[in-house]
């Protein structure tokens, strides 16, 4: 009985160690968005009257979408805006009806925000038209999303 006592405690300890759950069945605990969101420096220039595109990818359609351009040298208002990415011919295409672009100063607080749906889209930094871009400018932007 003193050798069953040892050998019956071993094998209890080992069936819950080996116990597994299928974590689908309780979807409650999947995470359906990641707890971080990708963030992503871009960095370039822009030429008198000219622009510059950045690709980047959002995996997961929902989630939050955050651009700040945070800095431009010489510093000066730009155009700033989300646009569709075309991968084939490297282009970037603007949102449509003014909803994807503002003409902004650089800040630490993002200038955009909003919420889109899976897939690939751009970044664009451009001159603002106002004239006061007389040389190329070199900006930093940051993209945050899902």
């Amino acid at each position: 009985m003193k050798r069953a006592l040892p050998a019956l405690l071993c094998a209890a300890a080992l069936g819950v160690a080996c116990q597994t759950e299928d974590p689908t069945a309780n979807a409650t605990s999947i995470p359906t968005t990641p707890v971080n969101p990708t963030v992503e420096t871009f960095t370039g220039s822009v030429p008198v009257k000219g622009l510059d595109a950045k690709p980047f990818v959002i995996a997961l359609s929902g989630g939050t979408v955050t651009v700040t351009l945070t800095t431009v040298t010489p510093t000066m208002q730009m155009t700033l805006g989300v646009g569709n990415w075309t991968a084939a011919s490297a282009s970037c295409t603007p949102f449509q009806n003014g909803g994807g672009s503002i003409v902004t100063s650089p800040s630490a607080v993002p200038q955009l925000s909003g919420t889109l749906t899976s897939g690939s889209y751009c970044l664009l930094v451009g001159d603002s038209g106002t004239g006061a871009q007389t040389t190329t400018v070199t900006y930093s932007a940051i993209v945050s999303h899902y």
